[in-house]
């Protein structure tokens, strides 16, 4: 049985449970995510978004699925539920369907909705600023729900809050606290240069392979963090099963790579690998 390199990316390091520390910009995963004092705040995407008056954390969200989706959080209303707010992301490294940015993701959505019933999207996605960064915005009205959708591109991911409501009042509030998301500088803190299909032959100078681990033939995302030496700093198995996860994050851990460049100056890197374990010949 072998381990099959199917695609590229970027991988980072974890800290084995013993040693582990809060997580930070660089080793955090975009899961990593959490709620206190009614302020969601995300290390990897570097945000903070204070939730609406009267909103209080909601159920957890599934797993990241296999195309590298997130449901972030899931916040809702304290008493009766008269809408829904909902702070995801989506790997494009890893999308089902390649997408090139958050505004090409949001006139995908409107097509969608023009093509389904009791939807409407009279207008095309507009381009607005919130805290500095640039955010796609669709508005969508529903027969008895509406929704606003707003989508930003933070490394490699396409970060969305969706606010939905039957009253509009409600809606209109609920779409005007994306206003209060912050992100952290990036001055002293840059995020990894982001480089899709950064793991091939012409760049791997140490590979291990992972200890193969059924089932078989599942296709394993994996972001990596690759640092100025070309070493994993950090491996983020997206989803498999723990034994295939453990086994790629310590063979991974110990790839070396040939130091990314710009204008010949070695930067830090975040790429994507996808895996796929099969039966060897025999």
């Amino acid at each position: 049985m072998a381990a099959a390199l199917v695609g590229a990316g970027s991988v980072a390091l974890s800290a084995s449970p013993d040693e582990a520390t809060p997580p930070d910009r660089r080793m955090a995963d975009p899961e990593d995510g959490a709620l206190v004092q009614s302020v969601y705040t995300n290390p990897y995407f570097a945000l903070a978004y204070p939730l609406p008056a009267g909103w209080k954390e909601g159920l957890a969200g599934p797993p990241p699925s296999n195309a590298g989706y997130y449901v972030l959080n899931t916040p809702e209303l304290d008493g009766e539920a008269k809408g829904t707010v909902l702070v995801a992301a989506q790997d494009r490294f890893f999308a089902a369907r390649p997408v090139a940015d958050a505004m090409a993701m949001l006139e995908d959505l409107r097509h969608s909705a023009l093509q389904t019933a009791g939807l409407t999207a009279e207008t095309a996605p507009q381009l607005v600023t919130i805290a500095g960064r640039s955010f796609a915005r669709l508005d969508l009205g529903g027969v008895g729900l509406s929704r606003v959708v707003f989508a930003t591109d933070i490394r490699c991911h396409i970060v969305s809050f969706t606010f939905a409501a039957s009253d509009p009042a409600l809606l209109k509030a609920l779409a005007a606290s994306v206003d209060r998301v912050s992100f952290a500088a990036e001055a002293n803190d840059p995020a990894p240069l982001c480089i899709d299909h950064y793991a091939t032959d012409a760049t791997i100078r140490h590979q291990v392979p992972p200890a193969p681990i059924p089932p078989n033939f599942l296709k394993i995302p994996v972001r990596i963090v690759i640092g100025r030496d070309g070493k994993v700093r950090h491996v983020h198995v997206i989803r498999a099963f723990p034994a295939q996860a453990k086994s790629i994050a310590e063979a991974v851990s110990q790839w070396e790579f040939k130091p990314y460049e710009v204008q010949g100056q070695p930067v830090e890197i975040e790429t994507g690998i996808v895996f796929e374990f099969k039966p060897s010949d025999r």
